[in-house]
């Protein structure tokens, strides 16, 4: 239902399809060995992968999904095939993996290799790495990767293909997820105010009045970053059970990492804004300008080599934003 597009007679959306039918292919002239998810950051990549392909692939496809670092990936990726291939012999690397795979008929298995960004920033310079070479084993019947990356990186993700030796086909096996338009947008708003037990049924002249003005409040060149969407939808629901009960001590903030200091909100402010749909802006730049100045006062005390990074490095955060949000409501 959040996925816009066409769907089929079961409601399973078109750009779902398009991968589960070539997932589960297990002809290598009807499938592919490297596919590409691609589309601008925020575009819902991640979720549509974990929340909306993964569930519907066929019990005959081992999936999994990590995300890339820019140091650790192909040991994980090592790991992984060992916690899920029974029968992996445990002395064989990641390459020799990969080969004995691609020998040996099974269950497909399928790697879904998210924010690929970070690994080809790390590696863009260098040549026949392993999950390079690892990747060049791939053969659309027993073994793939499908790659997810932003899509400003489309030049070194060319490059990787090329080297891997995968021709980049859009409609065969690279497929783009784009932002969300103002009436697909309001249609998920809505779906959030609904479970949220904000909204009924049938709508009302003010619900209408309040999702448009929210929508136009969200809107950036036409389009919806589908994050925002959905950090907007949670604000409101918190907002709304601060309304009810208007207690200080309800919004407070959950535990950051020890690096960043505890960020104080001043609830109030959201509370007294006009429309509400500018709540969520300033609540994202009050966190980013205290975080920011916080840290910087902080650093100045120490040595050069006890100094933390001003940003919290990204998969460390996208692997625990589910439980650091920034703020909740009880």
């Amino acid at each position: 239902e959040l996925l816009p597009g066409p769907r089929n007679l079961y409601g399973i959306p078109n750009s779902l399809l398009f991968w589960k039918d070539r997932i589960e292919q297990k002809d290598p002239e009807k499938s592919f060995r490297i596919g590409l998810i691609y589309g601008p950051s925020g575009c819902g990549k991640s979720s549509m992968v974990k929340a909306g392909l993964l569930p519907i692939l066929s019990k005959d496809i081992i999936p999994i999904y990590l995300e890339s670092t820019s140091q650790d990936t192909e040991t994980r990726i090592l790991n992984c095939l060992r916690r899920n291939v029974a029968n992996l012999p445990p002395h064989l690397g990641l390459v020799e993996s990969f080969s004995y795979l691609r020998r040996h008929e099974g269950r497909k298995i399928v790697f879904f290799l998210d924010q690929f960004e970070q690994w080809i920033h790390s590696y863009r310079t260098q040549q026949d790495t392993d999950l390079v070479l690892a990747c060049r084993q791939c053969d659309g019947k027993n073994l793939q990767v499908i790659i997810m990356v932003r899509d400003d990186f489309w030049m070194p993700v060319s490059r990787f293909m090329s080297d891997v030796e995968a021709e980049l086909i859009q409609g065969v096996n690279s497929a783009a997820i784009d932002l969300f338009n103002p009436k697909h947008a309001k249609k998920v708003l809505i779906a959030f105010g609904r479970a949220f037990g904000a909204l009924t049924e049938t709508l009302t002249q003010e619900n209408h009045e309040f999702l448009d003005t929210s929508i136009r409040g969200l809107l950036q060149d036409g389009s919806i970053v589908s994050v925002q969407l959905a950090v907007f939808a949670e604000m409101e629901k918190s907002i709304a059970t601060i309304r009810k009960n208007p207690n200080p001590e309800a919004l407070r903030p959950t535990p950051l990492p020890t690096f960043y200091p505890k960020i104080p909100l001043d609830y109030s402010t959201c509370l007294q804004m006009p429309t509400k749909v500018n709540s969520m802006r300033y609540l994202v730049d009050c966190l980013a300008s205290k975080v920011t100045q916080s840290n910087l006062q902080s650093r100045k005390s120490l040595s050069s080599a006890q100094q933390m990074p001003l940003r919290l490095p990204r998969n460390r955060w996208r692997s625990d934003k589910r439980t650091h949000s920034y703020f909740y409501c009880d």
